[in-house]
């Protein structure tokens, strides 16, 4: 906080007379007066007046801003707000052009004070209010009219009257209806942001949002969503935010605004901080909200009703005559805050006041730590998906306040001009929504914060403002800054815009299995495949690397074959004729007997291999060669009987002849029972409470006799809806964090989509746990030095709650 007090000169018009009030004994009046003209104070026109107070001619400047109402009343104190960016101002001077004596006030600032003066002065005409500040030894001016009229409305009564048959604020319903459903750049609209269309929702707001960890306005809404589609958020005050709130609240005509605080602490932080600020005095006159609308409400300031503060919110925003147009409740506190002569703050931010009722100039500072270092604001964070990134959050207050709460949220996203050089910028999505993997939940689109130290979390070593930042898995890269603010205990906030700059990884290829024919001593050629700059197919899809695919990083390359083991009955040098883009020629040795013959391969993108694929080549010897049973999956509810499984949907017979099932080669291994029914169908009956997973084979024939097997894995669910988390074991390396997918071979017979991790046990070797914020995936890292078994149970929840509870068992090497 600046400690200095700026001398303040009041001037009387009405006698002419100076009263010097010094601030702190940094000046004695009688220097002030020995350096300010008295001529200033008693010269009748506006050019003697300012050669005589300043001593030159100043020149108009754009650093001079001069805040005052449009419309002033005859006679009325008019509240007039002075501030400057210009350098070491020295000196600031406030003038009324027509008043008979135009020089209304002078200030002497004392070193480093603040170029700001508030003050209330007179007019009798319409004129101009002057500003000239001392800046460097320099003159600068700045002017702003004030039109004055009788009542301050401007208007007579009939024309007041013809202005409420047609009201003003009508105009601009409209056009809050017009930009309200104008599309923005991708083509979403307003509508898409918000319940029900954006209609008749205004009595929701404000309302506290636990995932942001702030109160949120209409206003701040609808800069989210402007921000969220990839728009510009507008200013809080005035203009086409208060039309669209405006047009919104009409559509909410006779809604009951019901305010609610969720228990949450932070909500109730929140509530605790607003009723502090209604209560705190400020300014120069030392009043607070409460002064005029509770200690005094129904009594009138001059001309003017102070109002109750209960249910004011509701009417706004508002059209005002002093105004001329809408302006939103921040508008309005704005007002209220120059009225009593302090700065206001920030149209719909978060700023608060100390305990002592002082407005906090120097505001807390931020400091952000990324591996051990402090990152600079102008500075990036590299993350890349799905993998984890801890950051440090230090808050140093002048109030010597705690931090109680930390909230983050998204302001911007897209190719970010901070992201240029750190990730490939060129392909980067505009939205994160767009930048996603396909298919992933929309709640697992979005960064997860974890604070250090939640449930699982047996470090002693973490402490608040430690979080873990986790990005979802992309198929682009993309720019994202969220807006970070800390809190502490005496209201003090620091906000600071991180930017998180996320490239893709590449993952594992995936091999899916061919299937070829040639005939009995011939020759069957596959033409290599050809790609694309972005490794889409050009031509060649009937090489075996047609149906693999990949989700390639940024720097992978595109798909190539290599040759595992070659097929038995193959003629020409094959390994020879098998290339990397997985076209090969086979010619068939002309063996008896040999109806089919395979070989394998893997898929390799630059850094990492597929999973071993098998192509099988059928020999067509003029003969029936035999089928393919594939194996199967099903889902049924325990003590359920005769489930109709369709076994044979993924069997196939090379001459396209009808299979039929043989018999059930083993029956199930847990109990049930499994009976054949016709075209292709087997009835399977679970073991009277069974749950859990049960297997039989069958045989498939087709009608010259030649046959093949499959086996059928049954998915049995208990109690008819319950999901069950099947227990895992997997490896992972000593200190280090990763992602664990337990619920891959986890089943729910409701959706396996909406299956959810609930809750987790504590690692029983002190290891670090988090649920993942979409609940799809946990983070695990081991104790520091750690190398063994660790276990936990995690619990799953489908989308009907119903629960099932799974064993993991990590084991952690070096």
């Amino acid at each position: 906080m600046i400690k200095q007090r700026r001398l303040l000169l009041k001037s009387s018009v009405a006698t002419g007379t100076i009263a010097v009030a010094a601030s702190a004994g940094l000046l004695a009046p009688q220097a002030v007066l020995a350096e300010m003209s008295r001529d200033g104070f008693t010269a009748k026109t506006l050019d003697d007046a300012v050669k005589n107070a300043t001593g030159g001619s100043p020149t108009e400047s754009a650093d001079i801003e001069i805040k005052a109402p449009d419309i002033a009343e005859n006679g009325a104190v008019v509240p007039v707000t002075v501030s400057s960016s210009l350098p070491n101002v020295e000196a600031m001077y406030i003038f009324a052009a027509n008043n008979p004596t135009p020089l209304t006030s002078a200030y002497e600032l004392a070193d480093g004070a603040e170029a700001y003066v508030s003050t209330r002065i007179k007019m009798g005409k319409t004129a101009d209010v002057v500003a000239v500040v001392k800046s460097d030894g320099a003159l600068f001016s700045a002017k702003k009219e004030v039109k004055v009229t009788i009542g301050g409305c401007g208007a007579s009564r009939e024309e007041w009257e013809a202005i409420e048959e047609f009201p003003p604020y009508e105009l601009n319903i409209e056009s809050g209806e017009e930009l309200f459903n104008t599309p923005f750049a991708n083509g979403k609209s307003y509508a898409d942001c918000f319940e029900n269309g954006g209609i008749g929702i205004r009595q929701n707001y404000p309302y506290f949002d636990t995932e942001k960890g702030q109160v949120v306005t209409l206003e701040i809404a609808i800069n989210d969503c402007r921000v969220e589609n990839g728009e510009k958020p507008l200013r809080g005050k005035k203009g086409d935010i208060a039309d669209i709130s405006a047009y919104m609240a009409y559509t909410s005509r006779g809604n009951i605004l019901d305010i609610k605080i969720p228990d949450d602490p932070r909500a109730l932080a929140a509530y605790e901080r607003g009723k502090k600020i209604f209560y705190t005095k400020r300014g120069q006159l030392n009043m607070a909200c409460a002064d005029c609308h509770w200690n005094y409400t129904g009594y009138k300031v001059r001309t003017e009703l102070l109002g109750p503060s209960l249910g004011q919110p509701t009417h706004f925003p508002v059209y005002r005559s002093k105004w001329g147009e809408l302006g939103t409740l921040h508008r309005r506190y704005a007002g209220c805050n120059e009225q009593v002569r302090a700065k206001p703050f920030k149209a719909q931010a978060c700023n608060w006041v100390d305990s002592a009722g002082r407005q906090s100039n120097e505001l807390p500072q931020l400091t952000v730590i990324v591996n051990d270092d402090e990152l600079p604001e102008n500075q990036a964070i590299v993350l890349t998906e799905s993998r984890s990134q801890q950051i440090d959050l230090s808050l140093s207050s002048d109030t010597d306040g705690e931090v109680i709460e930390y909230a983050n949220y998204l302001v911007n996203q897209g190719r970010l001009e901070q992201c240029n050089g750190l990730i490939d910028i060129q392909n980067a999505a505009n939205l994160l929504n767009e930048a996603c993997e396909p298919g992933l939940s929309k709640d697992n689109c979005a960064v997860n914060v974890i604070a250090n130290g939640s449930a699982g979390e047996q470090n002693s070593e973490t402490r608040p403002g430690q979080f873990t930042i986790v990005p979802p898995a992309l198929k682009s890269p993309i720019g994202l800054i969220y807006r970070w603010s800390a809190i502490d205990n005496d209201g003090g906030v620091s906000s600071r815009d991180i930017t998180y700059c996320i490239k893709t990884t590449n993952d594992e290829p995936i091999g899916e299995d061919d299937h070829y024919q040639v005939e009995y001593d011939g020759t069957l050629t596959i033409p290599q495949i050809q790609y694309n700059a972005d490794c889409s197919i050009s031509s060649g899809g009937e090489s075996v690397l047609g149906n693999d695919s990949d989700n390639a990083g940024a720097d992978s390359e595109c798909l190539a074959a290599e040759l595992l083991t070659p097929p038995s009955n193959a003629l020409n040098d094959f390994a020879g004729s098998f290339n990397a883009g997985g076209g090969f020629t086979y010619t068939h040795d002309g063996s008896s007997g040999s109806s089919h013959d395979s070989f394998t391969y893997r898929a390799f993108d630059g850094e990492f291999y597929s999973n071993p694929v098998t192509v099988h080549i059928n020999v067509d010897q003029g003969s029936n060669v035999s089928p393919f049973a594939g194996d199967d999956e099903f889902t049924v509810v325990s003590n359920s009987t005769s489930n109709s499984l369709f076994v044979t949907a993924n069997d196939w017979d090379p001459e396209g002849y009808p299979l039929s099932i043989e018999s059930i080669v083993s029956q199930p291994d847990k109990g049930g029972s499994a009976r054949i029914n016709a075209d292709g169908y087997i009835f399977y009956t679970p073991l009277t409470g069974f749950y859990g997973v049960e297997k039989f084979e069958y045989r498939v024939v087709d009608a010259a006799g030649l046959s093949d097997e499959a086996t059928v894995s049954v998915y049995v669910s208990n109690s008819g809806y319950n999901p069950v988390a099947v227990d895992d074991t997997i490896s992972a390396i000593s200190g280090k964090w990763q992602y664990l997918r337990v619920l891959d071979n986890d089943f729910d017979p409701v959706n396996d989509s909406k299956l959810r991790i609930t809750k987790i046990s504590v690692p029983d070797q002190a290891g670090r746990l988090f649920i993942d914020i979409g609940g799809k995936l946990l983070i695990y890292r081991s104790a520091r030095g750690f190398v063994g078994t660790e276990t936990f149970q995690y619990t799953v929840r489908n989308s009907l709650g119903k629960l099932s509870v799974g064993n993991v068992t990590i084991n952690v090497a070096p």
